[in-house]
C-alpha cells in the first residue's frame, strides 16, 4: 500500500489524500503531470467581453437569505432551480443561476450561493484511490446526502476548434479530459480541457448508472455569450467510501452492446447492472 497525505498540496481546505491499495507503485505521473487549480481560466477572447456581460448583470433586492424570499427573488425565478433549507438542490432545470456581487442578500447566509461558498471549502471531503482497471478514481470520505453539491469541473477553457485539434491526439492515446460547455446545445461551444490544468473532478470515472449529475451554473444573468460552468451534484445518497461517477454520455451505435470486439474501442468497466459494455467506440459507419 502507498499513499500521499495531500496530493493537491494545499489546494483544498482539507488534505486530498491519494491511496494506492492495488500495487506498490509510488506517486505516479498521472497525479503530477498537470497543474492543480481551483477555478477554470481562459486565454482566448470570449464571445462577449466582461464589460458586455456586466452591463446586463442584475442583482436581487432580497435581505438576508433568498430562501425566505424564493417566490419573489429574481435570481431564483430566473434560475428555475432552488436549494432547500439544508442546501440540497431542488431539480427543475439543468442549469443554476446563483446570486452575484450586485445582489443585496447576505453572502454568508444566502442559500442561493451554495456553489460559491463551497469552492475550495467543500462540505464533503473526497479522496483519490487507485483502481485495478480504471486508473485513479474518486471516493467519498463521509456520506454525501442526495442532491448535494460535490465539486466543479475546472480546467483550461478553449475554443471548439482547438478542442477538435487536441481531441484527435487525445483519442489516439485513449484518454481525454475534454468537457463541452454546450449550454443551449451549440455546436461551436467552448470546451473545458483538464489535461494540463485541473482539480479532483478530472479523476471522476464514468458509470452507466452514476451517482452524480451535471448542472451548468452561472453567477451572472444567462445572456448570450455568458460563460457556463459545470457542477456535479449527488443524484442519490453516496455512502462513505463509495466511488463517485458520472455518465460521460459518449454516443454509441444502437446494438453495440451485443458486439464482442471492436477495434480501437474502449470497454466500460463500471460494473453496474445497466452497463452499456463500451465506454467509447470509433466511428464504424
Amino acid at each position: 500500500m502507498w499513499y500521499d497525505n495531500d496530493v493537491s498540496k494545499g489546494l483544498y481546505t482539507y488534505p486530498l489524500k491519494a491511496v494506492n491499495e492495488v500495487d506498490t507503485q509510488p506517486l505516479t505521473e498521472t497525479l503530477t503531470n498537470f497543474k492543480w487549480i481551483d477555478k477554470s481560466f481562459c486565454d482566448h477572447k470570449p464571445i462577449h467581453n466582461q464589460e458586455d456581460i456586466e452591463g446586463f448583470l442584475f442583482g436581487c433586492d432580497c435581505k438576508g437569505d433568498c430562501f425566505s424570499n424564493r417566490d419573489t427573488c429574481i435570481c431564483i425565478r430566473e434560475s428555475g432551480i432552488t436549494y432547500d433549507s439544508n442546501g440540497g438542490i431542488d431539480t427543475v432545470s439543468d442549469s443554476i443561476l446563483e446570486c452575484n456581487n450586485l445582489c443585496k442578500c447576505s453572502h454568508e447566509k444566502c442559500k442561493n450561493r451554495i456553489i460559491q461558498r463551497s469552492q475550495n471549502n467543500y462540505s464533503y471531503p473526497l479522496e483519490l484511490f487507485k483502481t485495478p482497471n480504471k486508473g485513479w478514481s474518486v471516493r467519498a470520505v463521509i456520506e454525501i446526502p442526495k442532491n448535494s453539491f460535490v465539486c466543479e469541473y475546472v480546467g483550461e477553457i478553449i475554443t471548439h476548434k482547438e478542442a477538435d485539434r487536441r481531441g484527435s491526439k487525445y483519442d489516439s492515446n485513449g484518454l481525454s479530459y475534454l468537457y463541452d460547455l454546450d449550454y443551449k446545445g451549440k455546436e461551436d461551444c467552448e470546451v473545458i480541457d483538464a489535461t494540463f490544468y485541473g482539480n479532483v473532478a478530472r479523476f471522476i470515472n464514468h458509470s452507466c448508472d452514476p451517482n452524480l449529475k451535471k448542472f451548468f451554473f452561472f453567477f451572472d444573468q444567462r445572456i448570450e455569450g455568458s460563460r457556463a460552468r459545470i457542477s456535479f451534484f449527488s443524484s442519490k445518497v453516496i455512502r462513505e467510501g463509495e466511488e463517485l461517477t458520472f455518465d460521460y454520455c459518449y454516443e454509441l451505435p444502437i446494438g453495440i452492446e451485443h458486439l464482442n470486439e471492436i477495434e480501437g474501442a474502449i470497454p466500460c468497466h463500471c460494473g453496474s447492472k445497466k452497463c452499456r459494455k463500451w465506454l467509447w467506440v470509433p466511428n464504424i459507419s
